[in-house]
Order: C-alpha cells, then sequence, then structure tokens
C-alpha cells in the first residue's frame, strides 16, 4: 500500500484511533504516521540518548507505553536519563528501555478544533509503537520546536521501510507462588485502591517498559477493559486478554504477572516498600485454585 492509498484510506475514516485503524488496515502504526510527512509530522532521530534529554525542556508532559493489552499514562517531567543504564528515574515517570528497538522517531503537530495536539512518537524496525510523549497544556511549546529542529532528519519521505516484525519470546514466570483467575487482577487493584496500597505497575513491549510508582484512586470496569482514571496516571487493560496470571518472585515480596495466551508478558504489579505488608496480606487471601478472596 503507498503512501498515497494510505492517506486516502484516512480521509474515510478520520475519527478511528490510529492504532485501530492501522490495523484494520493491515498496515505498520509507523507507516501510517510517515504518511503524512510534511510540516506538520516531521521525522526525526529516535535514538533515546538524544532525544530524551532534550525531553527534559518540555516540562510537564504525558509519557504513554502500551503493548497488545495495556496502555499505561503518566503526567510528569522527563527527567533523570542516565544513558549507561538506559534508564530513566524521574520523580513520576520511570522508564527502562531497549534502545536498540528505538529506530524510527516523528514529532507530531495535529490542530483540531479545541487546541493543537502535539506528541513525539517512537516505534521500533517493524514499525510497532514503542513510546510517545504527548504535550499538555503546562508543556513548553518552544522547547517542542527546538527540539524538533535539533533533531530533524534530512530524510522527510513519506515512504518509510520496515522489517518484518520479529516474534517476541513467550514469558516463563520464575519462581512461581501461585496460579490465579484472570479476575484476580481486577480485585487486587480494587483492593489496593479501597486500603490505600502503594503498588509499582509495569507495563512494557520490547523497547521500552513504563512503571508507576503509587497508589491507584479510581478503578472503573468498561467492557473488557479495567482502567485506572486517576489525575495523573491512567491504566487500560484488556482483562479478556488475560490468559494466565501468577504469583510469583519470593513469598515475602509477592509480584503479579499477568501474560497473555501467547505468553508474552502484560504487566507486572507489586507493591513499594512501605505498602508490602498490606500487599502481602491482601495477596495471602486470594484462594490458590481461583485467585479470588478465600472465604475461610
Amino acid at each position: 500500500m503507498t503512501p498515497d492509498d494510505i492517506r486516502q484510506a484516512r480521509a474515510r475514516a478520520p475519527r478511528t484511533r490510529p492504532r485501530d485503524f492501522a490495523e484494520g488496515l493491515g498496515i505498520a502504526e509507523a507507516a501510517l504516521v510517515a504518511a503524512f510527512a510534511g510540516p506538520q509530522v516531521v521525522r526525526i532521530a529516535a535514538a533515546p540518548d538524544r532525544l530524551l534529554p532534550l525531553a527534559a525542556g518540555l516540562g510537564e508532559a504525558l509519557a504513554l507505553t502500551r503493548n497488545g493489552s495495556a496502555v499505561e499514562e503518566r503526567h510528569g517531567r522527563f527527567e533523570g536519563y542516565d544513558p549507561k543504564a538506559a534508564r530513566l528515574y524521574g520523580p513520576e515517570i520511570e522508564l527502562h528501555l531497549a534502545p536498540a528497538h528505538w529506530v524510527h522517531g516523528f514529532a507530531v503537530t495535529e490542530p483540531t478544533a479545541k487546541a493543537t495536539k502535539r506528541s513525539l512518537q517512537i516505534f521500533d524496525a517493524a514499525g510497532d509503537a514503542v513510546h510517545k510523549i504527548h504535550l499538555t497544556e503546562e508543556s513548553d511549546v518552544a522547547a517542542f520546536g527546538r527540539l524538533v529542529e535539533s533533531l530533524r532528519l534530512a530524510d522527510q519521505s513519506d515512504h518509510l521501510p520496515l522489517a518484518p516484525r520479529a516474534p517476541e519470546p513467550a514469558v516463563v514466570p520464575r519462581l512461581k507462588l501461585r496460579r490465579l483467575s484472570p479476575e484476580a487482577v481486577t480485585h487486587l487493584l480494587e483492593q489496593s485502591a479501597a486500603r490505600g496500597i502503594g503498588l509499582r505497575i509495569a507495563v512494557g513491549n520490547p523497547g521500552c517498559t513504563q512503571i508507576y510508582s503509587g497508589p491507584v484512586l479510581s478503578i472503573l470496569p468498561a467492557g473488557y477493559w479495567i482502567n485506572v482514571m486517576d489525575p495523573r496516571f491512567n491504566l487500560h487493560l484488556r482483562t479478556d486478554h488475560l490468559a494466565q496470571v501468577w504469583l510469583t518472585g519470593q513469598s515475602a515480596a509477592p509480584t503479579l504477572q499477568a501474560l497473555d495466551g501467547s505468553g508474552r508478558l502484560i504487566l507486572q504489579i507489586d507493591a513499594r516498600p512501605a505498602s508490602l505488608a498490606l500487599w502481602q496480606e491482601m495477596v495471602g487471601t486470594l484462594d490458590c485454585a481461583q485467585g479470588m478472596p478465600s472465604q475461610k
């Protein structure tokens, strides 16, 4: 499919979410973005060693990392990047990176009826999303402009060469403690909100894992989705994709791991040190067979 074909198809379905539109069209999401290369879509260097130090200048922004079953969104500043460790340890945003997967980068400016949306979007060699940075009302728009000019590539073609998608290896949970039912994930989120338990929630893909550290407050189901809808943190999880749910690790500090039908990790949840005792107590009430509260 040519870039012109993509643009014509998009014109017929302008409101469909980009990821859903690309999937329905049978193309990579990055190919959709690249098809609109021009004044509002600029191809930029994607390497995190170049991008993230400049992203710190944006001030307040929204970090978004997803896989096929979960999306994690966090407001904060892109501070504390350590290039040697390939990790970002900010007060609110924590990212663990695999820089080899940061291949294609775009700066996108999208005028809408209400406001102009600006974002930085990173994709891997196959064109799958690795990480996105969305500007907010508090972000520094001038810094965004400087970043774009600093990272602008000479090649601004609307055609994006993509590699075949590499199979993502299945995860084998280590030190299995108990297998839980899929419903246990929603139960643990709801109970953590009710009891004020500080969590660490990790959602990732081969190129980036984003970790939220803190309490969850508002847990809202919507069909097969379970959502955390807090002022500075959102989590969207497809519960119908939960094929295996395990408690793993040491019994003193158990971790919940959720896998999809192909054995790929969807998300991981454990407790912050200050909430470990409450977390241990809560997971201890789960029945081994069903993964729901024990009636004992």
